[in-house]
């Protein structure tokens, strides 16, 4: 690491650093489903050893931290100290995030989210850095902290689409509870149906309508099968997850309140979605049988025999075989 070669110092410290949540920005949502409590779906769990790498140099860490050959390299020693125990000294933090360099001041930031100061990255929310603005947002997913919410509601409307999405994704990784008032204060944003998810997650029935929208509006056709613009962490497609949810919810119903037409709003959102698989439809038709909407299945089959692209009868003609199997 103390090596003048910039290459060199870079792949040692990338030893100690891949188990850093701090280490790569591309990284964070999938640190963020392995600690926060929100509704991220589609990736998966990152959660950090019980000995992290960078116990073994911490001390060598810290050095070229503070003066290693280049900005950058200080900046990737910093981020790899990130989560370690002890946490990087207080002393040093503040120091760091008033570096003249950008890359030095962002690791700072990051390494404060394990610091019970906040000043760091409130400060950076209103740099005029693009980068500290994003890197702010993504503090707060990594520090958890409820009382800093509110502030992602604000980066939310950055005019930076990075920062936005930054935002957004630190805003999902916080329970639904939590992020609740920034969410339903941004529902008219581009990611409208990723908050709507996350809100219905835990209790679906206020937002049903909402669900079928989202269903509706992005998931009827193969071009329509869609993220929020410029949204770049992947995940599963927000129509593929308001249809589980939705029909999650439809499930746990009891039969009256489907024969009685209380929940065709929501079960007609159900069939307009445009199949990728034999999975949705089946699931739908077994519901159909097993609450006794005899002729609602009947519709649905013909339906789905013109609209789908590969032949459904045969999954169906399994499920009126033995229907209680596929019930359960």
């Amino acid at each position: 690491m103390f090596i003048k070669s910039v290459a060199i110092a870079t792949a040692a410290i990338t030893v100690f650093g891949r188990d850093s949540p701090y280490f790569d920005d591309q990284d964070a949502p999938f640190w963020f489903v392995g600690i926060g409590k929100g509704h991220i779906t589609g990736l998966g769990a990152r959660k950090r050893p019980p000995s992290p790498l960078a116990d073994i140099g911490a001390k060598e860490l810290l050095q070229v931290a503070n003066n290693g050959p280049t900005p950058e390299v200080r900046a990737l020693a910093i981020r790899t100290l990130g989560r370690r125990s002890p946490a990087s000294p207080a002393a040093m933090v503040a120091v760091w995030v008033r570096d003249p360099s950008i890359a030095v001041r962002r690791a700072g930031v990051l390494a404060s989210a394990d610091l019970p100061d906040r000043e760091p990255i409130m400060t950076a929310s209103t740099n005029d850095s693009p980068d500290l603005r994003h890197t702010a947002a993504l503090a707060v997913g990594f520090a958890q902290d409820p009382g800093l919410v509110p502030l992602l509601g604000k980066l939310l409307q950055d005019r930076v689409a990075d920062v936005r999405n930054a935002a957004a994704m630190s805003l999902l990784s916080f329970a639904p509870d939590q992020a609740a008032p920034a969410m339903e204060a941004n529902l008219a944003s581009d990611f409208r149906p990723l908050f709507v998810n996350a809100l219905a997650s835990g209790d679906p029935q206020p937002y049903l309508e909402m669900l079928a929208e989202v269903i509706e509006q992005q998931g009827v056709g193969p071009s329509d099968w869609k993220r929020p613009e410029n949204w770049n962490y992947g995940g599963t497609i927000p129509a593929a997850d308001s249809w589980r949810i939705l029909f999650d919810f439809v499930k746990s119903r009891p039969a009256a309140e489907l024969t009685a037409g209380k929940l065709d709003r929501s079960l007609d959102a159900l069939e307009r979605m445009h199949w990728f698989g034999s999975g949705g439809p089946t699931a739908l038709y077994t519901l159909y049988l097993s609450r006794g909407l005899v002729s609602r299945a009947k519709q649905f089959r013909d339906t789905t025999r013109k609209s789908v692209p590969f032949d459904m009868d045969l999954f169906f003609d399994r499920v009126d075989r033995n229907s209680a199997a596929y019930a359960q």
